[in-house]
């Protein structure tokens, strides 16, 4: 499954159901074979840590990968907690989270990172 931006959010929506699909695992065959690969391009964050925990350690049929160029400012957004310029007076309070692993590129393609599902964002990500 692989989607960019929206598409990339809805693609980690539907490899995450895909991985936990039964039809889908009964035709992977092996019960630790990967029966589903997602792969997005600048894609937002979709859930929070408890969507991020389920994807990263409860879906072994499941390998997932988001592919993130510097600078992007939508792979950054949502942010957590309060992030309405005016308040929002903690309605909004939530822990967006990204699941998976990411490939991190700068903009020349001069660079290139990599951070396994779980592990911190490679230096320079957020700047």
């Amino acid at each position: 499954v692989v989607g960019h931006s929206l598409g990339g959010a809805l693609a980690t929506l539907c490899a995450s159901r895909l991985a936990h699909d039964v039809d889908v695992l009964n035709l992977a065959g092996d019960e630790n074979a990967v029966a589903v690969e997602c792969v997005t391009f600048g894609q937002p964050k979709v859930g929070d840590s408890a969507f991020r925990a389920r994807v990263d350690d409860d879906s072994p049929a499941l390998r997932y990968t988001r592919v993130v160029r510097e600078w992007d400012l939508f792979a950054r957004v949502p942010t957590s907690g309060y992030w309405l310029p005016s308040g929002n007076a903690g309605r909004f309070e939530v822990d967006y989270a990204h699941a998976g692993a990411l490939v991190w590129t700068r903009r020349d393609a001069s660079e290139l990172a990599h951070a396994a599902p779980g592990e911190e964002e490679p230096a320079g990500f957020n700047s």
